[in-house]
């Protein structure tokens, strides 16, 4: 069979398990065609293998910051080493882009060192109103991802003596916070809610960003709030008393997962009291400078970074609302407030996909010590999480351990393939578009490696 017939093949499956992956995780999405022809970008380059991997390193401490040595990044060559994927790809982000009538653009960078390939593409506006066009390397906001940061950052400082998984969040937080948390028939059981519980989201704690419904119109009460008072500016101590005033709890610390911002809320609280930094300073210090992610910052409280070539962040869009003039959106702080590209973001991936980030190799293994979760074939480490394709009726895939956040933004890295595929579609719509679209792309380059 030609790779052209087995990339109709698989994509003819593909069809029929995007279907069932999407009924058996509870939700929907629809596609309308429309005729326009998108506005594109896309390059592909050769890398230049290195004999060996590099061995792990882990991030240094905070008063001792080497350069970084970036061996994964790929250097040009004159040729595309897969032209036909290339097309492939590229026809992917332009399909999902117009299928979907996509408010922006989309962004894919996949990449495989085993090809000595990868490819950069998007489609689409940055913004519509300036008519600038999105380019596969400018900055998007990765809302949810930004959980896989906390959760590194927080386990750095666990190496360092300053943190105890397993010790209670009262250890590190104020009494006065921790006995109104988690509050079930008039009792307090805050303080029996361990770090690494905040972490795997098991607290059962509720989630004020994404929980309760009140009158039942498929907003959360909180988002309403967010898109009604679209000038406040909050920070963490009035997300969480917005959150003890209107965020019932879901059951006892350990019992279930239940996936809550409110726990990432008070981990970045953590991180602050611990390390003796602000939150944007630590990941800074052990994270984005060493690892040379210099378009990555975090979001209204540290000054803006620009992107390459002093381009602004591209528009995201929730329920077709331009999320980026929303002053309100500065509640997502710990559980969501970075911005980055797919470029600083696969420098992180490799760094993790390698062991690079921690001085010991036990502590990735607590990262990837997983708990399932009521969507099929997914489960979540600390700050990670981890799709097994199998689970689902998906066969042929593996898994990718990686995360996803609100606009359909993902990165994650495919084992099987020893590749990792990041992009974004900056728009909350349609629903798990971060699902479908990497099996897509992973059906697609299946087909050409034969593999």
């Amino acid at each position: 069979m030609t790779k052209g017939g087995i990339v109709m093949k698989k994509f003819a499956f593909l069809l029929i398990v995007l279907a069932f992956l999407v009924a058996a995780c509870g939700g929907s999405s629809g596609s309308t065609k429309v005729s326009e022809e998108p506005t594109k970008a896309a390059t592909a380059v050769a890398e230049t293998p290195t004999e060996d991997p590099p061995a792990p390193t882990a991030l240094p401490q905070p008063t001792n910051t080497p350069e970084p040595t970036a061996t994964f990044e790929p250097t040009a060559q004159p040729e595309d080493p897969l032209p036909d994927l290339t097309e492939a790809l590229q026809a992917i982000v332009d399909n999902w882009f117009s299928d979907n009538r996509l408010p922006g653009g989309a962004i894919l960078e996949v990449d495989m060192p085993n090809y000595n390939y990868t490819f950069a593409g998007s489609v689409g506006m940055a913004n519509p109103d300036t008519g600038d066009m999105l380019l596969p390397e400018d900055q998007f906001i990765i809302s949810s991802m930004t959980k896989t940061f906390t959760a590194v950052t927080l386990l750095n400082l666990m190496e360092q003596g300053l943190v105890n998984l397993d010790d209670s969040i009262g250890d590190y937080l104020p009494a006065e916070l921790v006995d109104q948390l988690l509050v079930i028939d008039g009792q307090s059981y805050g303080q029996q809610i361990t770090v690494r519980q905040l972490l795997n989201h098991t607290s059962g704690l509720g989630d004020f960003s994404n929980g309760v419904d009140g009158n039942g119109n498929g907003l959360s009460d909180f988002k309403e709030l967010v898109l009604a008072e679209p000038d406040t500016i909050w920070d963490e101590t009035m997300v969480l008393a917005w959150d003890i005033e209107n965020t019932p709890p879901v059951g006892m610390p350990g019992e279930q997962y239940v996936y809550s911002d409110t726990n990432y809320q008070l981990l970045g609280m953590i991180i602050e009291a611990t390390s003796g930094m602000e939150l944007p300073e630590a990941y800074r210090t052990l994270i984005f400078e060493p690892l040379g992610m210099s378009h990555t910052y975090f979001e209204f409280v540290e000054p803006v970074v620009e992107g390459v070539n002093g381009r602004p962040v591209s528009n995201a869009y929730y329920n077709r609302i331009l999320w980026n003039e929303l002053d309100s959106h500065s509640y997502e702080w710990g559980s969501g407030g970075v911005v980055s590209t797919a470029p600083d973001l696969n420098r992180f991936l490799w760094a993790w996909a390698n062991e690079e980030l921690f001085a010991d190799p036990a502590t990735q293994t607590e990262m990837t010590t997983w708990v399932t979760t009521p969507d099929c074939g997914t489960s979540y480490g600390l700050g990670l999480l981890r799709f097994v394709f199998a689970e689902c009726d998906i066969p042929g895939l593996g898994e990718n351990i990686g995360n996803a956040g609100l606009f359909n933004s993902f990165f994650f890295y495919w084992p099987e393939q020893n590749a990792t595929i990041i992009g974004t579609l900056n728009s909350n719509e349609p629903e798990f578009g971060f699902v479908g679209l990497p099996i897509e792309v992973m059906f697609t380059v299946l087909g050409f490696t034969g593999e």
